[in-house]
């Protein structure tokens, strides 16, 4: 093609020649070698699941330590669980026609699994559920009705009553040691742990008495992560008081399984606010959604106007918890408010795109890269673990490679430069991501009531088809 364009008042022309290729793909994509943005690309796995598999609108994904998908589907009223080659796992039936403690139905918009097998979901309401795969799979065979506890400081015994306040001061009080129990086998007992139930209630003052403040029972949960470690507590975004919450474990019961096994059972309850409203790195504005890395750093994605990305580092500072921004901006390409991408057409020479339009969800893996759902621009960005950015999946590139002359007066240069032009064909709401061990991608798009996977071109399984 051949172009005049006029760009100034002194006359400079631009004479410009472009074509088109499609970037490359390695010769062998089963090839296992290191791999930079510019030899390698993401490309979609056959096949998509879609519907066949039971979905309706799967709205969030997240993926337990023993490998399971899980799916919340929140118009299926479900939580649906997937083997990783896609098999439908038997045995969580309890996550089918999801009801409430008050007999009204549960559509859950997000989940996550924690290290003792708790199930986490959320409605959107100021309220998480919680249900436990260990529990429901092995059975309950006896739940502790008394204990007898001895201060390990004093020497002094002390009987309490399951449920009693004096039974929750002394089962979260290290001071206090169990001794014995007596147990009971109450059906009604068993059958309200073993199904799912509610974990924390912003409007329940046992849960929230220590929010003093803020509104509890006003907070709107828009997204939850547990984390990859032992903690006893998981984080929560709250989108109507602008903040992320951490909410800790306490210890409401003591069962005894089917194995002989013992362990406890917990309740959440307010533990603080761990970020607080904000424009800057590190604050929160509309957040939708949440990852926490093995090392306990926490990632966030969100709609407010600036930095529509974070990464945050929990800091102990005496007897506080500080989360400082692992992330900057100016240093760190995932907070750039600007993508600098040159683009050359019939108006101006260069034109500058936001980064992100819209992300809904954000995930981590075990390299701490950063895998966000683009859901405004129907894409997937990856950056690597210091922030930079890696690669995007759900597009087709192509690279248009474009000389033009530029004249002025009696001199004149020839300018050779290329830039990108994306196709995005594949996604049509991408609202949540995550990734497994092996770098495979997962993304809902519930527009489409499917759930994509995309992998490195040269990190492909010998069973995994890519899409043609």
């Amino acid at each position: 093609m051949k172009r005049l364009i006029q760009i100034s008042a002194s006359a400079i022309l631009i004479v410009q020649f472009a074509c088109i290729e499609k970037m490359a793909f390695p010769d062998n994509i089963n090839k296992n070698v290191d791999f930079t943005a510019g030899d390698t690309t993401y490309l979609a796995i056959s096949p998509v699941w879609d519907a066949s598999y039971g979905f309706v609108t799967p709205t969030e994904i997240s993926i337990a330590q023993d490998g399971r998908i899980f799916i919340a589907d929140s118009a299926g009223n479900a939580i649906v669980v997937l083997s990783q080659g896609g098999d439908i796992v038997t045995g969580f039936d309890s996550l089918k026609n999801l009801t409430s403690e008050e007999d009204s139905l549960i559509y859950p918009i997000d989940v996550d699994v924690d290290k003792k097998m708790n199930v986490f979901f959320i409605d959107g309401s100021n309220r998480v559920y919680r249900w436990n795969q260990l529990w429901d799979h092995i059975g309950i065979q006896s739940v502790a009705s008394t204990g007898t506890f001895i201060n390990s400081t004093t020497g002094d015994s002390f009987q309490a009553v399951s449920g009693s306040d004096d039974w929750f001061d002394v089962i979260n009080d290290e001071e206090w040691e169990p001794y014995e129990f007596t147990w009971t086998t109450s059906q009604n007992v068993k059958d309200s742990l073993t199904s799912p139930h509610i974990f924390y209630d912003g409007s329940n003052l046992t849960h929230s008495y220590k929010d003093t403040y803020y509104a509890s029972e006003k907070s709107i949960f828009t997204g939850l992560s547990a984390t990859d470690d032992e903690s006893n507590f998981i984080y929560v975004l709250d989108g109507f008081h602008q903040r992320m919450i951490r909410i800790d474990y306490e210890k409401t019961h003591f069962i005894k399984l089917l194995t002989g096994d013992s362990v406890w059972v917990h309740r959440g309850v307010f533990g603080h606010t761990a970020i607080s409203s904000g424009s800057g790195a590190g604050t929160i504005d509309d957040p939708t959604g949440i990852d926490v890395d093995s090392d306990g750093n926490i990632y966030f994605a969100q709609h407010g106007e600036s930095f529509p990305v974070h990464k945050i580092r929990p800091v102990s500072a005496n007897a506080w918890m500080i989360y400082p921004s692992v992330f900057q901006p100016g240093s760190n390409d995932i907070m750039d408010l600007w993508d600098t991408t040159l683009i050359v057409n019939a108006s101006s020479v260069d034109t500058f795109l936001t980064r992100f339009n819209k992300p809904y969800d954000v995930a981590v893996d075990q390299n701490q890269f950063v895998y966000v759902a683009n859901t405004g621009s129907k894409e997937l960005q990856v950056y690597n673990s210091s922030g930079m950015f890696f690669l995007k999946a759900g597009v087709e590139s192509m690279i248009i490679d474009t000389s033009y002359w530029v004249v002025s007066g009696n001199d004149s240069s020839l300018v050779d430069t290329f830039y990108v032009k994306e196709s995005h064909e594949d996604l049509i709401n991408p609202k949540a991501i995550t990734v497994d061990n092996r770098g495979m991608i997962y993304v809902c798009d519930p527009a489409q009531g499917s759930i994509f996977r995309y992998q490195l071109s040269n990190q492909l399984d010998e069973d995994l088809e890519p899409i043609d």
